[in-house]
């Protein structure tokens, strides 16, 4: 009888997977090997969820721009600290007096309380401008003011500071993913512009208009025609309370109209400005018509801003649930730096972005986050000087699993791989549909994906991937980060 030393009886009961190199770094040694990332900065983690070991990796402690990866940060903050039930409550106030005849001497007041969603274009849980309008209109009415001698005024003193994080790229200012975030937002600080497609390439497109109207919007118009299928590739350029802007780039050549959307100046004064327009529609007049603390300080008008409010409506946003899964769904800018000044301010420290910053580092470190190279300008990851590392982001989601009150509203918020959300085209007909959720990020040159797994084999899991500076289009940088995260989703 032929006898084998028992140590190879014992390794050949072992699985391959166990004692060999795993599976997941295999497949991110093969994505290094890669020409797109040959002269890239790449980190990667891979964590157990219950355990916190580490699966897998590459250059984990690399601090790295996030893109919108960053965004787990203040929605998994702001549902651990403010829970997922909470609402905001703008309110509709008027300061003076009212006389026998309706007359109200004094100033009526829009006064935000940093709701992103008031009035939103594009959230379902939420009521159109047409909507809120409607009902701010009706409370004046029924307490009986028919006529104003005094000012509009959007309100939007609950923020301090500047609306913009301060090194966001000029280049974004006027488009409406950089809309900044005031403490009275109104139909998510955007307007659309639509275009007239000309049909011959190089041709400028004709300005149609916009919506909703926009009181001293002045355009200039360097937009060319492009091929058709080119897509937008059109730009605004401007700056908060500045109501020039110009319009760069490309759409496609076409016959129809072509929309593109852009920042409000100053929404707080697009909001007075709106409800002013509601008011006279239904026969109420207001002497001093719109104005917003910007414009105010600029004509030097004081106004009643001492005197006592008195209160006609409140309005409510949505959950905080609701917000968060579309901030994190759709990727909207807006809701994480309105969450970010939002932590701020309830935490005593002011509604800055600064503030909110100082909020999350310190929850998460509480909780155990090493914040060493942890650097953070904003909350929705447009900066280009954040830097952050894949264990940062799987260290903060670990820990967040652990937030039993807040961790359903967040792992729910994150978009489900092949099926919801910015993942909704990816991973389909692979084992990662439906087993990985995550949040994705990118600009130029830059991509991002972390969140959760659930691989074949039951096991929970935490990833980051974050890539800067890779060759090649961003297209295929996705499809190569996707390859890796479905061999995540393996064993």
């Amino acid at each position: 009888m032929i006898r084998f030393p028992l140590f190879l009886l014992l390794i050949a009961c072992i699985p391959f997977r166990l004692w060999g190199q795993p599976v997941a770094q295999k497949a991110i040694d093969r994505l290094l090997s890669t020409a797109q990332l040959s002269a890239a900065s790449t980190s990667i983690c891979l964590l157990d969820r219950q355990t916190g070991a580490v699966l897998a990796s590459h250059q984990p402690d690399q601090r790295l721009i996030p893109a919108s990866t960053l965004k787990v940060l203040p929605t998994a903050t702001a549902l651990a600290l403010l829970g997922e039930d909470f609402r905001y409550q703008p309110h509709f106030e008027y300061a003076g007096r009212i006389e026998a005849d309706g007359t109200l001497r004094g100033n009526l007041y829009l006064r935000g309380t940093g709701d992103p969603t008031l009035a939103s274009p594009q959230l379902d849980a939420t009521d159109r401008a047409t909507t809120v309008l409607d009902q701010l209109v009706t409370a004046l009415e029924k307490a009986g003011i028919r006529r104003i001698e005094g000012q509009v005024v959007g309100d939007a003193s609950h923020f301090e500071g500047a609306p913009l994080a301060r090194t966001w790229p000029w280049e974004d200012l006027g488009n409406y993913y950089a809309a900044g975030a005031w403490g009275l937002n109104w139909h998510e600080n955007l307007y659309f512009l639509h275009l007239q497609q000309a049909s011959q390439l190089g041709a400028r497109p004709e300005i149609f208009r916009t919506d909703p109207e926009v009181p001293n919007l002045l355009l200039v118009n360097e937009l060319q025609s492009a091929a058709r299928g080119t897509g937008d590739n059109a730009y605004l350029y401007g700056v908060p309370y500045a109501y020039t802007r110009i319009v760069r780039g490309t759409i496609p050549v076409g016959s129809g109209t072509f929309t593109i959307k852009g920042s409000l100046p100053d929404p707080p004064f697009q909001a007075a400005h709106e409800l002013l327009m509601a008011l006279a529609a239904r026969g109420i007049r207001s002497s001093g018509g719109a104005t917003s603390q910007w414009e105010r300080r600029r004509t030097g008008t004081v106004g009643e801003e001492e005197a006592p409010r008195q209160s006609l409506l409140e309005l409510r946003s949505p959950a905080l649930r609701e917000i968060v899964r579309v901030a994190n769904h759709q990727s909207v800018n807006l809701y994480c730096e309105a969450l970010l000044k939002t932590l701020g301010k309830l935490r005593g420290r002011g509604g800055t972005t600064e503030a909110g910053l100082e909020v999350v580092r310190e929850f998460w470190s509480a909780r155990g986050l090493d914040d060493t190279g942890l650097y953070l300008m904003d909350g929705s990851g447009l900066s280009p000087r954040n830097g952050i590392t894949s264990r940062h982001l799987c260290t903060v989601l670990r820990l967040m699993a652990a937030e039993k009150a807040a961790f359903g509203a967040f792992y729910d918020s994150l978009p489900i791989g092949g099926r919801s959300g910015t993942l909704r085209s990816m991973f389909r007909g692979t084992v990662a549909e439906g087993r990985l959720r995550g949040k994705s990020g990118g600009m130029e040159r830059v991509r991002g994906y972390t969140g959760y797994v659930r691989t074949t084999g039951g096991r929970e899991l935490v990833y980051a991937v974050l890539v800067n500076y890779y060759a090649g289009s961003g297209g295929q940088m996705r499809a190569a980060l996707e390859r890796l995260l479905i061999e995540f989703c393996k064993g």
